[in-house]
């Protein structure tokens, strides 16, 4: 089975690179953050969704990330 670009990037965060950490930090924080701000003001929302990502990575090794992707032609 092929692993999608996004499965290594989760693969990478557990095993402790921050540069995996970034990536997905760089691409989950603002529609995180647009949710969050829905529901409570922009200074929480932005300390919830930083707080949350900490969390993730304090937890990584215990944590099963996962991801669907479309498959072209299949």
């Amino acid at each position: 089975m092929k692993l999608n670009l996004e499965s290594i990037l989760f693969r990478k965060f557990k095993e402790g690179d921050y540069s995996a950490s970034n990536q997905i930090f760089s691409k989950y924080y603002q529609p995180l953050f647009l949710f969050a701000r829905k529901f409570v003001e922009e200074d929480l929302a932005k300390d919830f969704v930083q707080d949350c990502f900490y969390e993730i990575w304090k937890n990584r090794k215990r944590i099963e990330l996962k991801t669907t992707y479309n498959r072209v032609g299949g």
